[in-house]
């Protein structure tokens, strides 16, 4: 990765995800994409011998980790295959869990990092607020997807 002083611009990214028929495909253009989280367990060791009095933070054993659900906002389209995707999930099907990730783009449209997730499925879809003031905003849905790990990816 080149030295840069400007930092990137978080508009540019895509999401691929993988698909049960081993293909890597664009999910959407999304405008935004949060929850790219992932929290070690910590515990606190209180006061040891040898006179010191702190508090001690230590990693928790086992490899406890928790991921936070990606959230996954854009505007509505027509693609059956999120819907597939969503029943799936509600069968229990094993074609539910897909990996994919998340992908930051300079402004020549290189990838620059990205944030791969694995095993996840979606669990929450948010439909637009639909009105009819005619304020002319596009409609946007949100899927939430629980995702079993996330892990930073460096450019090749």
């Amino acid at each position: 990765m080149p030295d840069r002083s400007v930092p990137y611009p978080s508009f540019n990214y895509v999401v691929y995800l993988s698909h049960p028929a081993g293909l890597r495909m664009p999910l959407g253009g999304f405008s935004e994409a949060i929850g790219l989280t992932q929290r070690s367990a910590v515990y606190r060791s209180g006061n040891e011998s040898g006179g010191n009095l702190g508090v001690r933070k230590i990693p928790g054993t086992g490899g406890i980790h928790n991921v936070g659900d990606i959230t996954l906002k854009r505007g509505v389209v027509s693609v059956g295959d999120l819907w597939s995707w969503m029943a799936a999930a509600r069968n229990s099907s094993s074609a539910a869990r897909r990996s994919g990730t998340v992908t930051l783009r300079d402004e020549t449209g290189t990838p620059i990092i990205s944030w791969k997730f694995t095993k996840a499925m979606p669990v929450r879809y948010k439909g637009p607020p639909l009105g009819g003031k005619g304020s002319g905003d596009c409609a946007i849905e949100e899927l939430v997807l629980s995702a079993e790990s996330i892990e930073l990816v460096p450019p090749r």
